[in-house]
């Protein structure tokens, strides 16, 4: 048996036992420790088993190190999780294939190795902040049909009699969940979008000096949307793209603005939203400071969402292999050779 199938087994087992988004971070810090063990350690396919059973408490240690070094890492949280995946690794390895590190084999040598990453983690001097996790794509899936619902569904009367039950707070809030799902766009951002902002005729948005296309469904949305504004105000002058039904408060707070979101996340902070539509911008290439300018978000809260999307560049060495073959057929002078 090879390192890769072992690596492999373990992921089968994982995305049986875990939800998607738990299984990309397993598979993401799993290939980090491989890697290590590879390069690091130079385990081959005839002696890796042994390595592993033998692997000391200082070289699991300098495996997260290496994490931290090699990927450019700035959280605790991250490397937190790196070392709770080691653990179920080689708990797998004990439990299915009989392999056995005393490190994990008791509650005393457990301790001895978290007190030393712990100093470790110290000692590189991580961010310690809390951050808030983004939206799974199973969550933002849900996010987007419960948004759909509630507002394909609303009618003018229900928003006007619904004004202290819910049903105002739960249209508005879909309408800008919606702009954050797909645009990223911080809390302050979304309330300075005036009607200057919003071209009904070409179906755009001006988001922090950027116009961007709002999808079709989402335009025509939009466009009933403003037909209730338009109602909702009669003849009262209002600035404010997005507004309030209460006359003498037209300014949303956050609570309403993200009221649709605390039955899926258990509460109402938009930066779980904002951080899965920033990580959906760094896969497809968007450049660091375009993304920071446009949502609005610090390099903070950018720095956490590209460690979130850190399984572009964490490979097994099977992924690795094939990507250098085929780059390095595409050669100019490959075909002459």
């Amino acid at each position: 048996m090879t390192f890769d199938e072992v690596i492999t087994n373990f992921m089968n087992r994982v995305e049986t036992d875990k939800a998607n988004g738990t299984s990309i971070t397993y598979k993401r810090k799993i290939y980090v420790f491989q890697e290590y063990v590879n390069v690091v350690l130079q385990a081959k396919d005839v002696n890796f088993q042994s390595i592993l059973t033998a692997m000391t408490k200082e070289q699991l240690v300098d495996s997260l190190q290496y994490y931290v070094k090699t990927y450019d890492v700035k959280y605790v949280a991250t490397v937190d999780n790196y070392n709770t995946v080691v653990g179920v690794f080689f708990d797998f390895i004990s439990t299915f294939y009989g392999w056995k590190n005393p490190l994990f084999e008791t509650r005393t040598k457990n301790l001895e190795l978290k007190a030393a990453y712990d100093r470790k983690i110290s000692e590189l001097k991580l961010n310690t902040k809390e951050q808030v996790e983004p939206l799974t794509d199973e969550q933002a899936g849900q996010l987007l049909d419960i948004c759909d619902n509630k507002i394909d569904n609303a009618t003018l009367e229900k928003l006007e009699n619904g004004a202290n039950n819910g049903e105002f707070s739960s249209y508005i809030s879909s309408l800008v969940s919606k702009i954050v799902l797909l645009f990223g766009t911080k809390n302050g951002s979304l309330n300075e979008l005036k009607i200057s902002d919003y071209d009904c005729n070409l179906n755009k948005l001006k988001i922090n000096g950027f116009w961007v296309h709002l999808p079709d469904k989402f335009a025509i949305q939009m466009r009933n949307y403003m037909k209730f504004r338009e109602q909702i105000l009669e003849s009262e002058k209002e600035e404010r793209l997005f507004i309030d039904i209460r006359k003498n408060k037209r300014k949303l707070d956050n609570t309403k603005m993200f009221y649709i979101l605390k039955g899926i996340t258990g509460n109402v902070q938009a930066k779980c939203i904002a951080k899965y539509s920033i990580i959906q911008m760094i896969k497809l290439g968007v450049p660091s400071h375009t993304i920071k300018e446009f949502t609005g978000y610090s390099n903070d809260v950018y720095q956490f969402c590209l460690e979130s999307n850190e399984q572009d560049s964490i490979l097994m060495t099977f992924e690795k292999s094939k990507i250098l073959d085929s780059a390095l057929r595409r050669s100019n002078l490959y075909d002459k050779m």
